[in-house]
């Protein structure tokens, strides 16, 4: 896999060790084309699909339209004192951080609130100046997963990155 998966992978995989269950809003359906390698090139058609995160072996439950079908999904895996690793991907909506169906999931375990825009920044940091990564993911431009993750391949030449 390619440096920018690798990197989500293993911060989601850490979040999952020690929270034990994941709720990840995408709003933007930013990170779908990870979902899809992170499946293994399978679509969604939300339901259930068993994995492994970095080193973890995880249930990913994909939202595919109703909060309650979606809560009703994740319950065999949380019932547990030690719930099972899960995280619980919702593309397209955003967080209700008042009335959430999910709330006791996000409250038992954690909302995964990472951008593309900051997990690309953090990969190329460990190879880039500063300069160069502000060239790379520019602030004012939409982000695109696969064009990043075909830069995250690039190997670096000359400057040593900033740290």
């Amino acid at each position: 896999m390619h440096p920018l998966h690798e990197y989500i992978a293993k911060t989601l995989a850490r979040e999952l060790k020690s929270r034990r269950v994941v709720v990840w809003y995408d709003p933007a359906r930013e990170f779908t084309p990870f979902i899809r390698e992170l499946r293994g090139g399978a679509n969604g058609n939300g339901g259930v699909a068993a994995l492994t995160v970095g080193d973890v072996a995880a249930s990913l439950v994909e939202f595919n339209g109703s909060f309650f079908e979606l809560r009703a999904l994740v319950e065999p895996h949380v019932r547990a004192d030690t719930p099972d690793a899960v995280i619980v991907y919702v593309p397209g909506c955003e967080r209700d951080a008042k009335g959430s169906v999910l709330m006791e999931l996000e409250l038992a375990g954690c909302c995964w609130s990472h951008t593309l825009r900051h997990c690309a920044r953090s990969v190329f940091l460990e190879r880039y100046t500063v300069g160069v990564v502000d060239e790379l993911v520019p602030a004012d431009r939409a982000l695109d997963y696969a064009d990043l993750a075909r830069a995250s391949e690039l190997r670096p030449s000359g400057e040593a990155p900033s740290r």
